[in-house]
């Protein structure tokens, strides 16, 4: 059975305004630009931050991520609107109030169920591998949820979440699928990419969970072409996640 997005969202992407050079030049340009980003410029960011007037680390990645998140959503708006494309390609659209909870709620619930029983296949494997896989940067929110107070993690999930939902599902998705010719090879290509980018923020672990995350928000996004509620998705997500991870440490 083949996923049919909205028309809104789907008639541009099929026509011949955009062709496969200029989709696979976005589709380089964006995940360039979201590594350098993640690796260069938010730690520089961050160091710049004065701990006198930030105190809390995790507070200044918050406010380091927010300036790199617009920076993300800002290239994805001009690149939309350069290659004259109507902004709804990247999924802003207006959706009444109860579908989006519904999409919000199957969403948050499938990455839960699929990220924690792959997660749970993943450990068994390397484990009776003998693999042991150390973080290269501990710079994962949830490496160190059980030791921060809550709004500074809330911050920084709020700074994140929009400009990675901007790039990799707004605008990466569309031109993927051009170059793909299929749904299915832009949500696949999609979430590679998006694991292999969040190798920057720490190991192969969470780049693996990052892969099977950006799997069910991207299957979510063609499904109702709506950035607004893969990314309310995406936040209540990180959210849980960081709840369960209080609950298991502190137990």
């Amino acid at each position: 059975m083949s996923m049919a997005p909205p028309l809104a969202l789907l008639s541009p992407i099929t026509s011949e305004q955009q062709t496969a050079k200029s989709a696979a030049l976005d589709v380089v340009l964006g995940t360039t630009l979201f590594a350098i980003l993640g690796y260069y410029v938010e730690p520089w960011l961050v160091w710049r931050i004065p701990a006198d007037v930030v105190p809390d680390d995790q507070l200044a990645l918050a406010i380091g991520r927010a300036a790199t998140s617009s920076v993300l959503i800002l290239v994805a708006a001009a690149i939309t609107r350069g290659e004259r494309l109507p902004l709804r390609t990247l999924g802003l659209r207006r959706s009444g109030f109860s579908r989006c909870a519904v999409w919000v709620a199957a969403t948050t619930a499938g990455a839960l169920l699929a990220t924690w029983c792959v997660g749970l296949a993943f450990n068994l494997i390397t484990r009776a591998a003998g693999l042991r896989l150390e973080p290269a940067r501990a710079v994962s929110p949830l490496s160190h949820a059980s030791s921060h107070p809550v709004l500074p993690l809330l911050a920084l999930f709020l700074c994140s979440v929009p400009g990675e939902e901007f790039l990799f599902r707004g605008l990466l998705m569309t031109r993927l699928r051009r170059l793909s010719g299929t749904w299915l090879g832009a949500i696949l290509l999609n979430s590679a990419l998006f694991g292999l980018t969040h190798l920057v923020y720490g190991n192969v672990r969470y780049a693996f969970a990052a892969f099977v995350l950006s799997l069910v928000l991207s299957v979510a996004f063609v499904a109702c072409g709506d950035l607004l509620i893969v990314s309310a998705a995406h936040l209540c997500f990180n959210v849980i996640q960081m709840c369960i991870t209080w609950a298991l440490r502190g137990a």
